[in-house]
């Protein structure tokens, strides 16, 4: 391409063409582009055609694939349901088989069982006949042991009880040295013509008593039963000036008394009558009627009890005096209390301790056995009584 050439071409991208030449390529464009038009239109149709053809195509094979797929799997369903149903055949065949089976064992079973159990029955049988010998045999021979055993118990609790007896016959017997060796030379005893031992207070009791009276010369002294015990206190109260007061509650033994001991002036009786009343899980304990209200105001130095009758009283007897602890002792006590083997009794002592100890008083307590027991109880200031 010429120098000129190139400035033409230039010159026509900065200045329009003339008009002829403008409308002539113009229309060579329009036709450019309807020609174009025209083929696309044309490629359009024809790929539009190709794509419904081939849609068509790909429809008919899937249509095809999946008409062979359903046959395909009804096949194989149709051949499932047949493996089942053989299957269902053989597991009921099988079925039938095992139960046939189970019922001819079981039927075997039975029969086994049946001769086992007729066998062990049998045997049973002979072994209770053997059995019902062996206990009959047995029971004899137990019978005749019971019987030895019986008198051999028998025997021995006739000797446990002999030997207490005589355990305590003899304590009795030496309590009975030592008080007669104590009242020997007595200043103030001048009648010693005691009868101690079975209603009547035992020769611990006298020994104790004597003690009591000849060392700590108690001046206001309560007697609960009107007997042996009297014969001794009512000479004391006679020589030392004391008070002496007497619970009885039988006129009767009151005039026999009487008749053969001339109480002195010092020592009088108070006629007070027996009843029963409640106290705690007892329901009936003998007492002194009205005891409570006839010596409310009153303090003793010296109480012994031997009265109202208690041999019947289980849970409790003689609790008279418990009723008035602490305010019927003075500050020196002693507080004496027979038949304390018995349970009725040692249940009051109990009830009387604790009466004590729930006032804070301060005791000291001993035991003294002969025939029968005897308890006292005393101020700490004269505790060596409870151990002479």
């Amino acid at each position: 391409m010429t120098i000129l050439q190139r400035a033409k071409k230039v010159l026509k991208r900065f200045y329009p063409p003339p008009v002829d030449v403008f409308n002539r390529e113009i229309r060579k464009l329009s036709s450019a582009v309807a020609e174009a038009d025209e083929k696309i239109s044309a490629k359009v149709t024809n790929l539009s055609d190709s794509v419904a053809q081939r849609l068509q195509d790909i429809t008919k094979e899937q249509t095809q694939i999946a008409e062979t797929l359903t046959a395909e799997l009804h096949k194989q369903r149709a051949q499932q349901t047949n493996a089942l149903t053989e299957l269902q055949k053989q597991l009921d065949q099988q079925e039938q088989r095992i139960i046939a089976e189970m019922d001819e064992r079981t039927d075997e079973l039975q029969n086994q069982f049946k001769r086992q159990t007729q066998a062990l029955a049998s045997e049973l049988q002979k072994l209770l006949h053997n059995g019902e010998k062996i206990c009959s045999e047995l029971q004899k021979q137990f019978s005749l042991y019971e019987a030895k055993l019986s008198e051999q118990n028998t025997l021995i609790n006739q000797v446990d009880r002999q030997s207490v007896i005589s355990s305590r016959n003899a304590s009795e017997a030496v309590w009975a040295e030592i008080f007669n060796n104590a009242i020997t030379g007595s200043e103030w005893l001048a009648d010693t013509a005691f009868s101690p031992g079975r209603w009547a207070v035992g020769y611990p009791y006298l020994y104790v008593m004597y003690r009591v009276l000849n060392e700590v010369h108690p001046r206001n002294i309560l007697e609960l039963g009107l007997g042996q015990s009297t014969r001794m206190i009512a000479q004391y109260a006679a020589c030392c000036k004391a008070r002496h007061q007497i619970v009885e509650h039988d006129p009767e033994w009151i005039e026999f008394f009487t008749r053969s001991f001339k109480l002195p002036p010092c020592s009088s009786i108070v006629t007070l009558d027996q009843e029963l009343v409640p106290y705690k899980e007892a329901e009936a304990v003998r007492v002194f009627k009205d005891f409570s209200k006839t010596f409310a105001e009153q303090r003793f130095d010296f109480i012994s009890i031997d009265a109202p009758l208690g041999g019947d009283m289980k849970q409790y007897a003689r609790i008279d005096v418990l009723q008035l602890l602490p305010d019927c002792l003075a500050e020196d006590f002693v507080i004496m209390l027979d038949d304390c083997e018995r349970p009725g009794e040692q249940h009051t002592w109990k009830e009387m301790e604790h009466a004590l100890d729930s006032h804070g008083v301060k005791y000291a307590t001993g035991v003294y056995s002969g025939k029968k027991d005897c308890w006292i109880m005393s101020s700490e200031s004269l505790k060596f009584v409870c151990s002479l």
